[in-house]
């Protein structure tokens, strides 16, 4: 990130080898607290009773728990 930094600022005004405004992440700026806390969203649970949701992380589960198996036996 730093790198990152350095390198926007030393190249700022060269157009061949600058990074342009439009590729930059623009991070909102809150001008009050009801403002600030809107950023904040609550999880949507409305998947939990999706039985493919269920299959899904079971198998991410049961595949990375055999991954760590396998890996401790070197």
């Amino acid at each position: 990130m730093i790198t990152g930094i350095l390198y926007f600022t030393i190249t700022e005004g060269n157009t061949s080898w600058g990074i342009s405004k439009d590729l930059l992440v623009s991070v909102p700026v809150p001008e009050d607290m009801s403002s600030f806390l809107g950023q904040f969203v609550l999880p949507n649970f409305a998947g939990i009773t999706n039985p493919q949701i269920w299959i899904t992380a079971f198998t991410i589960a049961l595949v990375a728990s055999l991954e760590t198996l396998l890996c401790v036996g070197n």
